[in-house]
């Protein structure tokens, strides 16, 4: 709820603004965190640390 209400208050613009072509906007950090998540709370019972499917790298991608 609060990251609902937090993005709510920005433009696209402003989600997808970078400093400098080699920084992370406020969009691409979001979809990294999220894959992060996804990948460490996964079976997190039953397995440990990254999983086979994540990629990553592409997390990185600017494809919003």
């Amino acid at each position: 709820m609060l990251g609902d209400k937090t993005f709510s208050q920005l433009s696209d613009e402003q989600l997808f603004w970078q400093y400098h072509s080699e920084s992370n906007s406020i969009a691409m950090i979001v979809k990294h965190l999220c894959g992060n998540m996804l990948s460490r709370w996964t079976n997190f019972m039953s397995s440990d640390g990254e999983k086979s499917w994540r990629h990553r790298e592409s997390e990185f991608d600017n494809d919003i």
